[in-house]
Order: C-alpha cells, then sequence, then structure tokens
C-alpha cells in the first residue's frame, strides 16, 4: 500500500524527501506555494493515547532528525498535513473508532491530521484493483466515476471502492465534482455514514455556506447531527467538492 500512495504523490508533482518502512515525508513547490505531506500506516495500539503519543514521539524525534540533516526547512514544519492509515480489521466497536479517529482529526498538536481506516479486505480489493496500474491518479478518477461501482457501494457490497472513497474524503488533493443529477440521496446518507461526527466536513460545510450567505448558527453547535448536516448539504444543493 506505501508504493501504491508514494506513485499517486509522485503523480501529483510531489517530491519524496525520506521514505522508511512505515512512513513518507513528501514536499511539494510550485510558484512559491509549499504543501508538504507526512504519510503514516500505524500498526501499534488502536485507542487515544497510544496513537496521540505515537504522533507526537514521531514528529518530534523526525522532524528533529531530518532537520538536523538538512533534509526539511523551517517552511516544511509549517506547512504539513498527516495523513495516517489505520488498519482496524481486529476492532469490532465502529463507535470507539469514529471516536479516536475524530480525537485525531481534530488535536491542533503540530500539524492537520486525515485518518483512513480500512480493513484487509478493502485492503486488497484496492491493491489487486489498482497497482499494477501505470498511472494511478487516472484510474483513481474512472473508477470513482463508475456508476457499476457506485451501484455495488450502495447495496453494501464490499470492494476496493470503499477504500477509494474515503481517499478522496480524506486526501486534500483529491477532488471529485459530482453532477447535481448524479448525486443520490442514498449516497449522500452513504457518506454521512464514513464521516459521521466529522468536525473537518463541518468546517468545510460552514465555510462553503459563509460563501452563499447561508446561517451558519447551528453549524457551531458541537452535537450538531447527520441529518443537520445532510439537510445542509442538500440546501446547498450539492454543486461543490464533498
Amino acid at each position: 500500500m506505501l508504493d501504491l500512495v508514494k506513485k499517486l504523490y509522485i503523480e501529483k508533482n510531489y517530491q519524496t524527501i525520506v521514505q522508511n518502512d512505515n512512513n513518507i515525508f513528501f514536499k511539494y513547490k510550485e510558484n512559491g506555494i509549499e504543501d508538504n505531506y507526512i504519510v503514516v500506516f500505524y500498526n501499534g495500539e488502536i485507542t487515544e493515547k497510544s496513537i496521540e503519543e505515537y504522533l507526537i514521539s514521531f514528529f518530534e524525534e523526525k522532524i528533529v532528525e531530518y532537520s538536523a540533516k538538512g533534509l526539511i526547512g523551517e517552511a516544511f514544519e509549517k506547512n504539513i498535513s498527516l495523513i495516517l492509515f489505520l488498519d482496524t480489521s481486529l476492532e469490532k466497536d465502529l463507535e470507539k473508532i469514529r471516536k479516536i479517529i475524530y480525537s485525531i482529526e481534530e488535536s491542533r498538536i503540530y500539524f492537520k491530521r486525515y485518518v483512513i481506516e480500512y480493513k484487509e479486505r478493502e485492503k486488497k480489493e484496492f491493491l489487486n484493483k489498482f497497482q499494477a496500474e501505470n498511472e494511478i491518479f487516472r484510474s483513481f478518477e474512472n473508477e470513482i466515476k463508475s456508476s457499476s461501482n457506485f451501484n455495488i457501494y450502495k447495496r453494501g457490497g464490499i470492494s476496493f471502492y470503499d477504500l477509494l472513497i474515503k481517499f478522496y474524503i480524506k486526501i486534500p488533493f483529491l477532488e471529485y465534482i459530482f453532477d447535481k443529477e448524479n448525486v443520490e440521496e442514498e449516497f449522500i446518507k452513504k457518506l454521512k455514514e464514513q464521516l459521521k461526527d466529522s468536525q473537518p466536513l463541518i468546517k468545510m460545510l460552514r465555510e462553503k455556506m459563509l460563501e452563499n450567505e447561508i446561517d451558519t448558527t447551528n453549524l457551531l453547535e458541537e452535537n450538531i447531527t447527520e441529518i443537520e448536516i445532510i439537510n445542509k448539504i442538500k440546501e446547498l444543493e450539492v454543486e461543490d467538492d464533498i
């Protein structure tokens, strides 16, 4: 999986700075714009405390080490996003996983965080589909738009598409604009299940609503429900990226 993710970043013009067994540092710089990523495949105990301690230790050790070696500079430290891959195959408590993901992504320590959780079957299907592809990004785009993939997904079938959707949800430079006539209510419902308790989504919606001069008062409440989020998406007519 690490190699496939690396190919995706390289296709999007990111430079690999450092690669280890479970993580890669990527740097993108063009026309004065710098955008950097750390991709981490976490293999430890899945608890909020364990993951947070790991991330803090990882950041402090690696940033100091790579700065001392001249591999990264001050600008890198100020423009980092973390993509954390989390294998939850052995976890049965979905609510527990959602709370952990929410806590990790909402932490303001050091860098922006995005968590992609997956099951072993999803991973196998995903690798079987994309590992041999020469153009990962183009393959992603073709498959995310496929109506047959979507139909399997909305019926609850497990396929590579489940993990592909998570890639599009959590990796900021992956964008897909849905045509209004192709956006089905059931798809929105499934997407909300993936994003339950997702404050990053609420933040995105609030910004979009402000642009459209729509009242954002209830988005300030911590206990906003999925139904309220869905209603706001419908209010915006889902014209923009999901």
